[in-house]
């Protein structure tokens, strides 16, 4: 934990919460932090520690340290808690959260891109749909899809998109017994024909687009 300056002439500058560290008008050996405050004395308090816990002494100041808007000589020092010495304010920062090593960095990555633990039955598109790339960072490229249910996404290892804007989940297509379906949980990013439409069967030379990308479908003549 650190203790920040809210205001007065140190405002933004941090010390750590230790034991044994004093708090002064002025620091004049190690081991102190100068308040730089006129009604601040020296020494005007202590950091002390029981078991695991930190709190605030006051080490008997002419003009006391002040807890919840009352001078109070003995207080924890936790995330959160604001205090005064003199006109000077404190407040308790909590600890920035442990660096992930480069393991539990991809270890989350693979959790994201594992497969569902329930197998998914493959089923034929016919006639099979290609997905003609007609803008965006991938234009000129072609998809042809021959079976479902496929899922295209900016993390997606079956369709991967390549712009930048687009969403985790994108959309999905999964071939019913009427043709292949459109759905996408985010209508409000990905439109179908500048429609916000979640769910709907496709048709040749229907649009998706989303951010600076469009997709046409077309489906297999042969």
């Amino acid at each position: 934990m650190k203790i920040v300056f809210l205001n007065g002439p140190l405002k933004g500058q941090e010390f750590p919460v230790k034991e044994g560290l004093i708090l002064s008008r002025n620091r004049e050996e190690e081991g102190e932090v100068a308040i730089e405050d006129p009604k601040a004395s020296n020494p005007h308090a202590e950091i002390v520690k029981k078991k695991t816990r930190f709190y605030l002494q006051d080490s008997n100041s002419k003009n006391g340290t002040y807890f919840n808007d009352e001078i109070n000589d003995y207080f924890i020092l936790e995330p959160g808690v604001k205090f005064q010495i003199g006109q000077t304010l404190f407040q308790v920062k909590a600890p920035p959260p442990p660096q992930k090593s480069w393991m539990e960095i991809v270890t989350e990555e693979l959790k994201k891109l594992s497969l569902k633990d329930q197998p998914i039955k493959l089923k034929p598109i016919k006639p099979a749909l290609t997905l003609q790339f007609q803008s965006g960072v991938q234009k000129g490229d072609q998809w042809h899809i021959h079976y479902g249910p496929r899922e295209a996404g900016s993390t997606s290892l079956d369709l991967p998109l390549l712009e930048p804007q687009a969403p985790d989940t994108c959309f999905s297509l999964e071939p019913t017994k009427e043709g292949v379906l459109f759905k996408t949980p985010y209508p409000e990013k990905v439109l179908l024909n500048k429609k916000h439409i979640s769910k709907k069967k496709l048709k040749e030379r229907d649009v998706i687009s989303f951010a600076n990308t469009s997709i046409e479908i077309k489906y297999d003549k042969k």
